[in-house]
């Protein structure tokens, strides 16, 4: 079933969009750590690789804190140059939002797997 009532596991969410990458011919690995420009380790939840596109994503559960995980991704994004860095999240989280991440492409997913992979394809 590719919809739920509530905001899909994103451990389903992540299946499937692996799986959607590397079928449209991306390399993907999964939980990675990736250098930034600084030095810094970056933990992501996939990579993507296709030629010269290069996705950065990571998924944001309900169970975190809105404002801080998005300030997070947004400094990972501008230390990872050559990256298209992609967030997913909740969509109940975007009322909460209070500020623009303007280095990030963000998907707000409200558990339609279809639109998520969508929003990913235009980004390809």
């Amino acid at each position: 079933m590719l919809c739920n009532k509530k905001y899909m596991d994103v451990r389903f969410l992540k299946e499937h969009l692996a799986a959607f990458l590397k079928e449209n011919g991306f390399k993907v690995y999964r939980n990675v750590e990736v250098r930034g420009e600084s030095g810094v380790l970056h933990k992501l939840d996939i990579i993507a690789v296709r030629g010269k596109v290069k996705l950065a994503i990571d998924f944001i559960p309900l169970n975190r804190d809105v404002n801080l995980s998005f300030a997070a991704a947004s400094i990972k994004a501008m230390d990872l140059k050559g990256y298209s860095s992609v967030v997913l999240a909740p969509k109940s989280f975007k009322d909460k939002l209070t500020f623009d991440p303007i280095h990030l492409k963000t998907i707000f997913y409200d558990g339609n797997v279809f639109s998520i992979l969508n929003e990913i394809k235009r980004l390809s």
